[in-house]
């Protein structure tokens, strides 16, 4: 295994942590309150709704994907050992220590009632997003009763869910080592990854991938229900088996790309022919999603659900695969900006949805229109949460923790 470093994938890995701050910038201004989410804007317009349904739908495969190869060259550098401290360092402490400080967070619980009552007064009885804040809360980690206690506390992850089920990915690798001492499972084990190997290798994989995540996400986003077309994620520290498939199978894609870089190299030649008609698709399902997923009466609406939730994985796949082939093509070099970008990517993820959200609040009365707003929250929640890495964070042990010793790797070819 090369140790090279392959700069296309920081430049994807950049590319992901903005797409993911976008659709949190955007959740604000969908025209109907989100009960995950803490603000509605006045500014609200539908095309919130498009610009969530297409970031999201790619952006978290992607990371998956990329996620998958990087723990695989890491697995094959340091070993089995190492590689699961380096995990639980790297991935477990700074779940556990966010997620602790935003249940410390929820204690003020009180305090957002009262701030509730005050935005009550200050916008009007009738202010919509007003009643959506403590929803917001409510999911994160408590239950909205009169009589509160302790017995209210709910275990609710946040945004972490996404460091959490790559926890759950790297235990079920743990395990199925564990269980290799067994002849009989690890004969099922090995002709299980070479059927995916073929399956991977295959001319047809876009479309058995496609397929394949159409089921998957059918299952895990609530099909018969009916509201917003949306990629659901898990919300809760309970293992959700239709989510751990529909996540794991681009972590797994990510794992055996780390060593059959010649399906990357496929990518590239096909890069804008995969990237065009991933858009392609992407407009369809989002042309669909605009006129008919809050029309409950409809006739054949799961019909044209189903048909959404295809195109939305079909295009994911294509633009997945044009977009590796693009940036291995473009950005495949070595950038200062790229890599700053990419030493603060983590501290983004983990960190941005504060700013966010106040940056929002503090915008809630402006007659801005949504496009100057989601810019200006966008870009000053970037600059806030990099200028708080860059002057307070990076060399310190929180920094270390999350990025490691800064080791300069080799060029790649």
């Amino acid at each position: 295994m090369t140790t090279e470093r392959l700069y296309y994938l920081d430049g994807l890995r950049v590319f992901t942590m903005l797409m993911v701050v976008a659709c949190h910038v955007s959740l604000s201004f969908f025209p109907i309150p989100l009960p995950f989410w803490a603000i509605t804007d006045d500014s609200a317009h539908p095309y919130a709704t498009l610009i969530f349904s297409s970031v999201n739908s790619v952006s978290m495969p992607l990371f998956f994907v990329i996620s998958g190869i990087f723990a695989q060259r890491l697995f094959q550098t340091k070993g089995p050992r190492a590689f699961f401290i380096n995990r639980l360092h790297r991935i477990g402490l700074p779940l556990l220590a966010t997620w602790l400080l935003l249940v410390i967070i929820m204690q003020c619980v009180y305090f957002m009632i009262v701030l509730g009552q005050v935005m009550t007064c200050y916008y009007g009885p009738d202010a919509t997003r007003v009643g959506s804040l403590w929803n917001f809360w409510q999911d994160v980690g408590f239950a909205a009763k009169e009589d509160w206690n302790w017995k209210n506390l709910q275990l609710s992850l946040g945004w972490l869910w996404f460091i959490y089920y790559l926890l759950l990915f790297y235990s079920l690798l743990g395990l199925s080592l564990a269980l290799r001492r067994f002849n009989l499972i690890a004969t099922g084990l090995d002709k299980g990854w070479q059927w995916l190997t073929h399956a991977f290798l295959s001319p047809k994989r876009i479309f058995w991938l496609g397929l394949t995540s159409t089921v998957l996400v059918s299952f895990s986003s609530g099909f018969f229900e009916r509201g917003y077309w949306f990629i659901r994620v898990p919300s809760n520290f309970t293992p959700n088996i239709s989510m751990l498939l529909f996540f794991g199978l681009p972590f797994i894609m990510g794992w055996f790309l780390a060593t059959h870089q010649q399906v990357i190299d496929e990518w590239q030649r096909y890069r804008w022919q995969y990237t065009c008609g991933g858009v392609l698709a992407l407009l369809l399902c989002l042309t669909l999603e605009f006129h008919y997923q809050l029309v409950f009466e409809a006739p054949q609406y799961y019909y044209l659900k189903i048909v959404s939730y295809a195109l939305k994985m079909l295009a994911c796949w294509m633009l997945i695969f044009g977009l590796f082939g693009l940036f291995k093509t473009y950005l495949n070099k070595a950038n200062t900006l790229i890599k700053s970008l990419t030493e603060v990517s983590y501290w983004v993820y983990l960190t941005h949805i504060p700013v966010v959200l106040a940056l929002q609040v503090g915008l809630l009365a402006s007659p801005w229109p949504m496009a100057v707003k989601f810019v200006v929250i966008y870009s000053l929640a970037l600059v806030v949460v990099i200028a708080c890495y860059r002057y307070f964070v990076k060399d310190t042990f929180i920094g270390k923790i999350l990025n490691g010793r800064r080791e300069p790797l080799q060029p790649a070819g």
